[in-house]
C-alpha cells in the first residue's frame, strides 16, 4: 500500500491541479493511474442528468499502449439501462472478467470489445454528497483480481479527483462571475455615459432657445432649467468616472457644482463673493446625491437672484461636514433677508421643501434682514 499513497500524495500537490485546463488535469490522472495500477486504460465519466436522455460522458480518457488522451465519448441509459443501475448504486464495481459478470452483460460486445476491455474497476466520484461520475480502470486482453489494496486505493484516488473536478467547476464559475460583473459595469458606465451625454445635449437646446428669445422672463426660466439640468449631469460624469455606483463622492460633487454655479453666475456685474468650507471624503447613496445636488441648486439659485442688490457686496458660504453620524449642508448668505426673497422664490423654495422630504432630511431656514439668511440641510 505504502507505493500507492506516495503516489497518490504526488498526485494531490500536482501542478495541473491548479491549473483552468481541465484536459491538464485529467490527462495526468490518467498517465499517473496506468502507471501505479499497472493498467492500460483509465476513463473518467460524469453523469449528465440536464439532457432530455440521461447519459455518460467521458470528460477523459487515457490510453497507455498508445499514450493517447480522448474525451466526448457518450452511453446512454437506454442502451444499457442494468449497467447504469448499477452505476447508480454509488458502490465501487469490480469485475474481473466482463464475459463472467452480470454488470457488463450490456456493454461486453459493444464498448469492451471496441477496446478490447477483459477486467474493469468502476469507483463512484463524489462532490459534496453527491455522486456525479465514475472513475473507470480498464484492463486489456486478460483478466485482473482487483486486490482490497486497490479498491481502496481507487476510492482514495477518487477524492483527489473529485476536489479537482470541485475545483476546477467553481474556477470556471468565478471566471463567468468576474465576465459578468465586468459587463455589468461595462454596461452602467456606457448607462451613465450615455445619460450625461444626453442631459449636455438637452443643455445646448435650451440654450440655442434661449438666445432666440429676448424675453427676461423665458431667459430666467431657461437658465434655471439649464442650471437643475447640469447638477446631473455632473453626477452621471462622477458615476461614470469612477466606477462606484452606489455611492457618491459628495464632498467632490458639491465642489463639482459650486465650480459651475461660479463660472455661469458671476458674470452679470453682481459684486458676489463665493466662499466653501467643503469636509472631504464624505460619501451618499447615489440617489440621494441627485436630490441634494438639486436642493443647493435652487438655494444657491435663489440666494443669488432674490438675497442681493447690485450695489451692496454679497457674500455666500457653503459649507458640508458630518456631526457624529450626519451630514450637514449649510448654505448661507449676507442678503437682504428671507421675508424680500420669499416673495419671489416661487417654484425655488418649494421646490427644496419638497426635494428635503422626499429624503427625509430636515432642513431649516433662519433668515432676518440684519444677518441675511441660512438654509441647513442635516441629513
Amino acid at each position: 500500500m505504502t507505493p500507492y499513497y506516495k503516489d497518490l500524495e504526488q498526485l494531490s500537490r500536482s501542478r495541473n491541479f491548479q491549473s483552468a485546463n481541465l484536459d491538464d488535469i485529467l490527462q495526468e490522472v490518467g498517465t499517473k493511474l496506468t502507471e501505479c495500477f499497472q493498467i492500460d486504460r483509465v476513463n473518467i465519466w460524469v453523469f449528465n442528468n440536464h439532457l432530455e436522455e440521461k447519459c455518460l460522458r467521458c470528460i477523459g480518457s487515457y490510453d497507455k499502449l498508445h499514450k493517447t488522451f480522448t474525451k466526448g465519448e457518450i452511453l446512454y441509459e437506454k442502451d444499457i439501462p442494468n449497467y447504469f443501475k448499477h452505476l447508480s448504486s454509488d458502490k465501487i464495481l469490480v469485475v474481473n472478467d466482463v464475459n463472467d459478470s452480470d454488470i457488463t452483460q450490456e456493454i461486453k460486445d459493444g464498448y469492451c470489445k471496441k477496446y478490447e476491455i477483459r477486467a474493469m474497476m468502476d469507483s463512484p466520484i463524489r462532490i459534496e454528497g453527491e455522486l456525479k461520475g465514475v472513475l473507470c480502470y480498464e484492463q486489456r486482453n486478460d483478466t485482473r483480481i482487483w486486490t482490497t489494496d486497490e479498491q481502496n486505493f481507487a476510492l482514495a484516488v477518487n477524492q483527489v479527483v473529485a476536489l479537482a473536478l470541485e475545483t476546477h467547476e467553481r474556477r470556471i464559475a468565478q471566471v463567468k462571475l468576474e465576465k459578468a460583473l465586468k459587463e455589468k459595469e461595462l454596461l452602467y458606465a456606457e448607462m451613465h455615459h450615455r445619460i450625461k451625454n444626453n442631459l449636455t445635449t438637452l443643455i445646448s437646446l435650451l440654450r440655442i432657445q434661449d438666445r432666440q428669445s429676448n424675453n427676461a422672463l423665458v431667459h430666467e426660466v431657461l437658465n434655471d432649467c439649464q442650471q437643475r439640468i447640469f447638477s446631473m449631469v455632473k453626477l452621471h460624469e462622477q458615476l461614470y468616472k469612477t466606477g462606484n455606483y452606489k455611492q457618491v463622492d459628495l464632498s467632490r460633487y458639491v465642489y463639482d457644482l459650486l465650480s459651475e454655479f461660479r463660472t455661469t453666475n458671476l458674470t452679470d456685474g453682481k459684486n458676489l463673493i463665493l466662499e466653501n468650507d467643503i469636509q472631504e471624503g464624505i460619501q451618499i447613496e447615489t440617489p440621494k446625491a441627485v436630490t441634494i445636488g438639486l436642493i443647493m441648486n435652487e438655494i444657491l439659485n435663489n440666494s443669488q437672484k432674490h438675497a442681493f442688490t447690485t450695489h451692496t457686496p454679497g457674500r455666500l458660504t457653503t459649507k458640508l461636514f458630518t456631526d457624529k453620524d450626519k451630514r450637514i449642508l449649510l448654505i448661507t448668505d449676507n442678503g437682504k433677508g428671507f421675508e424680500t426673497a420669499a416673495k419671489k422664490s416661487g417654484l425655488g423654495l418649494s421646490l427644496v421643501n419638497d426635494l428635503a422630504e422626499q429624503m427625509n432630511a430636515q432642513i431649516s431656514i433662519v433668515s432676518s434682514p440684519e444677518k441675511g439668511t441660512s438654509f441647513q440641510l442635516i441629513f
